[in-house]
């Protein structure tokens, strides 16, 4: 951890406190993340039937939908950590259905 990145998160509110390495008990916050990220993956998993190979896509899947849902922390109450960190609103009109059927439009590249 250097300057900068204190600087960074001081200038966002963001309060870091460092635990020893190797102690995952001492790190509650993040291990619970970790834990919802997992369960959510999961969930995706068994819910849109989609195969184990795509399991990266369903973990940042998971990461990018909790960034956007709401969380109550005491000072800033109803709001998603994408909006503490960037100031707006995140968008989700562009979000679909989980394991939606889709289809692909193959051109071929004629030179």
């Amino acid at each position: 951890m250097n300057k900068d990145i204190y600087s960074f998160a001081r200038e966002r509110g963001i309060s870091i406190e460092p635990c020893p390495p190797y102690v995952h008990e001492l790190n509650g916050t993040a291990e619970k993340y970790n834990r919802d990220i997992m369960d959510m993956s999961r969930f995706l998993l068994s819910e849109a039937k989609v195969h184990k190979r795509f399991w990266p896509e369903r973990v940042k899947t998971a990461a990018y939908l909790k960034n956007r849902i709401t969380t109550n922390t005491v000072e800033k109450k109803n709001k998603t950590p994408y909006e503490i960190m960037f100031g707006d609103k995140p968008s989700i009109e562009h979000l679909k259905l989980y394991g939606s059927k889709v289809f692909v439009r193959v051109r071929n590249n004629v030179w």
